[in-house]
């Protein structure tokens, strides 16, 4: 049987473009009219369908696809084909049609191929930008790799997932980033880059807020460094260290540099500024509340004083409200500093107190320099345990030893050091070099050492006791050298040592020996058991016991 296939009419070939062919399928409507003899066939017919990608020979791209029991009527048919997914690509195809009247059992192959040609909306899908698409489009149909150019310009686009590539433009407003950028970014601008900038120019490429928001950097999660801006003075706050380190709200120019712990051995510390200017260095637990005040570092001080400062140690407190204005606490542990302009090197649970200006301790351990508001002291402890310079106190020093104490108003005096000395009130200019339980009461009078010597009232005016023990000096510019229990009382009465000696009178002498009494003016008394009583006396017993007079 002899037959051709004479018009061949795609209505619509979606495929053209992958989107509508996902959205709507692969199989197309085929329309044809088939001739028998020149003539319009009629009846049933079986039709098989292949695709080829060249007009004659080569391999079949597709199919075939075949159709049984077809109804032709005056030579028209119509069938659905679906060569599957994939085929129609863009690719120009032609169709071989292969035709057989119903159980004829062969099929005569038409000629020649048809090619297969777009409907017009085919040819709209295939030339359409973006605008025409509407609708979302399922991800399968996006896979694969692209390899020309996408430009995305609108801030309100969304990313997610892995970006891949060089980003070429100026900025990107809006929108939202979610995922990860993979690559050097080497082609962005406007951006600091791990690796560093180069290029760069100082006052106009920075990294940092326009806004008036904190800046902070960030270590594994944790805010490491917090940068805080002021509302109207251009200064910036800086907190470094742990996050619970905190600046009081309204601050300006305070720095924190770090330290500070969210849990050391179970416990949270921070480091705090309270005041304007104020600086903590580090350390943890330590609170600066005094005006541009500073504690360098260790932990649990607290510099409440304007100006002052604290370098380390536990627990040193440098008192605020009047006392502590430029006060130095170097270290230690437990000591507090209230005087203005005052220095306390170090030790342990040393007090200078408030008003007590200009005062001085090195060190030791439980020192103490009370000070007064009516006197500024400059008043020094070098060092040693519990010694004590009272209030209202100028000009004093304690050098060291033990328990050693300048009463109120004993001015300008000294104690070089020993223990349980004591310069007693109103002591002008008394000194007390060393030695035990010495006490000193005259006007510029001297006890060098010794135990237990003691210079006596107001009368006793630039007295000396060179050492020994009990000895005791009541007259004006008297002298005891030394020995054990003498007492000079005359004027300008001197005893060189011995025991139990006794210089009276005015200018008397007692040079050595035991129980001698020099009471006459100019008198001298020497050996044992004399007594010059008389004026210009000389007495000289020998070891008799006998008083000689």
């Amino acid at each position: 049987m002899k037959t051709k296939l004479a018009l061949i009419t795609i209505c619509y070939l979606l495929t053209a473009i992958g989107f509508s062919a996902s959205a709507q399928g692969t199989a197309f409507t085929y329309q044809g009219r088939l001739q028998s003899n020149g003539n319009p066939a009629s009846g049933t017919y079986n039709l098989t369908f292949s695709l080829f990608n060249v007009s004659g020979g080569g391999s079949t791209v597709a199919g075939p696809v075949t159709t049984n029991g077809v109804f032709v009527t005056n030579g028209l048919f119509a069938v659905t084909l679906d060569f599957g997914p994939g085929v129609f690509n863009g690719t120009t195809y032609w169709l071989q049609i292969g035709v057989e009247t119903n159980g004829a059992g062969s099929f005569s192959t038409l000629s020649p191929r048809q090619q297969l040609t777009p409907a017009p909306y085919a040819v709209f899908a295939g030339n359409a930008s973006a605008s025409g698409l509407s609708g979302t489009i399922p991800s399968s149909s996006l896979n694969g790799t692209y390899g020309s150019v996408v430009n995305f310009n609108n801030g309100a686009d969304s990313f997610d997932g892995s970006f891949y590539g060089a980003f070429y433009g100026s900025s990107f407003i809006g929108g939202d980033f979610v995922g990860n950028f993979i690559g050097t970014g080497n082609s962005l601008t406007e951006v600091w880059h791990t690796g560093g900038n180069f290029g760069t120019t100082a006052g106009t490429d920075f990294v940092g807020t326009t806004d008036n928001q904190p800046l902070e950097f960030r270590v594994n999660g944790t805010r490491a460094l917090r940068l805080e801006p002021t509302l109207t003075n251009g200064a910036v706050n800086v907190i470094g260290g742990s996050p619970n380190n905190y600046v009081a709200s309204g601050l300006v120019g305070a720095t924190i540099g770090g330290g500070g712990a969210m849990n050391y051995s179970g416990v949270s510390y921070s480091n705090s500024v309270l005041f304007n200017f104020g600086t903590v260095g580090g350390g943890y637990a330590n609170t600066a509340n005094g005006y541009a005040a500073v504690v360098a570092g260790g932990y649990q001080n607290a510099n409440n004083g304007f100006a002052g400062f604290i370098g380390a140690g536990d627990g040193n407190v440098i008192v605020g409200n009047g006392g502590g204005d430029g006060a130095f606490l170097g270290g230690g542990y437990s000591n507090t500093n209230g005087g203005e302009a005052a220095t306390l090197v170090g030790g342990t649970a040393n007090f200078i107190g408030t008003f007590a200006n200009n005062a001085v301790i090195g060190g030791g351990g439980a020192n103490s320099i009370i000070g007064s508001y009516v006197l500024p002291v400059f008043g020094t402890i070098g060092g040693g345990y519990l010694n004590v310079i009272q209030t209202n106190v100028a000009y004093a020093t304690i050098a060291g030893g033990v328990s050693n104490v300048i009463l109120p108003n004993a001015h300008n005096t000294i104690i070089g050091g020993g223990a349980q000395n004591v310069i007693l009130a109103n002591a002008i200019n008394g000194v007390i070099a060393g030695g035990a339980q010495n006490t000193n009461s005259g006007y510029a009078s001297t006890i060098s050492g010794g135990v237990l010597n003691n210079t006596v009232g107001v009368l006793s005016f630039e007295a000396a006791i060179g050492g020994g023990a009990g000895n005791q000096s009541t007259g004006n510019q008297t002298t005891i050298a030394g020995g054990l229990n003498n007492t000079a009382s005359g004027l300008r009465a001197s005893v060189a040592g011995g025991e139990n000696n006794n210089a009276s009178g005015d200018h008397a002498m007692v040079p050595g020996g035991a129980n001698n009494i020099a009471g006459g003016s100019y008198s001298l008394a020497a050996g044992f058991d004399a007594f010059a009583v008389n004026n210009g006396a000389f007495v000289w017993a020998d070891s008799v016991n006998s008083i000689l007079t």
